[in-house]
């Protein structure tokens, strides 16, 4: 949402575009890489355990 927001104010040259740009780049790489590296994490460790049965 903070993307989108932050293209549209970017577009329109409305104040604090790049700001929330920042915030949106930033919720995403922060928040969404390490939930993919943990399910991957998990989903490594599922396969150990049923590949040692």
């Amino acid at each position: 949402m903070l993307l989108a927001l932050g293209m549209l104010f970017k577009l329109n040259q409305w104040p604090y575009a790049s700001v929330l740009l920042a915030c949106g780049f930033s919720i995403l790489i922060f928040g969404t890489i390490p939930f993919a590296f943990y399910n991957k994490y998990q989903l490594s460790k599922q396969k150990t355990i049923l590949k040692n049965r």
